[in-house]
């Protein structure tokens, strides 16, 4: 996915008043179809959920909220469902490999874009290598449920990018509409609350802090030098578990 172009995608997609970075992942061009609207979300971390949000979810349908966050980001902000409600939290944790480098950079004073920007594509590399199999959990849980999911990390950006990414990939969504749909959140992202809480300056952790084509790319490559297409990767990261009739439901055929 090195060709990648910055192109603006018109999508009618859902969304939440109340939750950043939310919206349907469907609806991109492809070659035999379209990805079905409502069948699959995106957003930044939920968080408090109250009655009124769980009857917007209700009415698009999500049934199970996919948390890809880390054990430790998970637990400092934990997302709430109100007492007997009918939707399902699952954690499939993605532990962020290069963090603990992160913080020691800003911690050290060390810390400057060149390198944060560096530290980003070491990690998008990570989720195709040693993220793998963490990554398959999360793929083989929103492809495998016949209702329609949520998935989300901190901010939606990357983790859930890339999960996005790889499965618009497998269903044959052409890499420009891939990319501006992954460049979206740097629109579409309130970014605000997680800068306040990181020190360094916003030159040095302003790579942290956007989509870039760069990073999706860096993931993409690796790909096409471990395993070939994203399909395989699926097929790779979920042993198996994830076949083309699961991926098949999220394709609508014909116009």
């Amino acid at each position: 996915m090195t060709s990648m172009a910055n192109k603006s995608v018109e999508q009618e997609t859902a969304r939440h008043p109340l939750i950043s970075n939310f919206r349907d992942a469907g609806g991109a061009g492809l070659n035999l179809g379209q990805m079905h609207r409502g069948r699959l979300y995106r957003s930044a971390a939920p968080g408090r959920l109250n009655a009124t949000d769980i009857d917007a979810f209700r009415s698009l349908g999500v049934a199970t909220i996919v948390d890809l966050r880390g054990l430790q980001e998970a637990a400092l902000a934990p997302t709430h469902i109100p007492d007997g409600s009918d939707i399902m939290v699952v954690q499939m944790p993605v532990e962020p490999r290069t963090s603990g480098l992160v913080r020691q950079a800003l911690a050290d004073g060390s810390a400057h874009p060149d390198l944060m920007r560096d530290l980003m594509i070491q990690s998008y590399r990570h989720y195709v290598g040693d993220s793998a199999p963490a990554f398959g959990e999360a793929l083989t849980a929103l492809l495998t449920v016949q209702a329609p999911a949520l998935v989300h990390c901190t901010a939606g950006k990357d983790r859930t990018g890339f999960v996005i990414a790889v499965i618009q990939s497998a269903l044959g969504v052409s890499d420009d509409d891939i990319m501006a749909d992954y460049l979206r959140t740097n629109t579409d992202w309130d970014r605000a609350s997680a800068s306040a809480h990181l020190k360094g300056g916003s030159a040095a952790v302003g790579p942290i802090l956007v989509a870039d084509a760069d990073y999706l790319g860096a993931a993409f490559d690796e790909i096409t030098r471990r395993d070939g297409s994203a399909i395989d990767f699926i097929q790779r990261a979920t042993q198996g578990r994830v076949t083309s009739a699961h991926i098949d439901r999220l394709v609508q055929h014909g116009n």
